[in-house]
């Protein structure tokens, strides 16, 4: 289960967005992590970044 941050984003704000982000490529390496928790930590950890 995954704890509901203020920073995490809906899925449908996630749809918005993940359409700008690079597809997988269909050589090399396939993706084993989820960009979307991926993103939801950066915007995570820039919540309580200091500019």
């Amino acid at each position: 289960m995954t704890t509901a941050y203020a920073s995490r984003l809906t899925r449908n704000q996630w749809d918005l967005l993940s359409s700008l982000l690079p597809r997988a490529k269909a050589t090399g390496h396939p993706r084993t992590v989820d960009l979307y928790e991926v993103v939801n930590v950066i915007l995570y950890l820039m919540r309580f970044s200091i500019y």
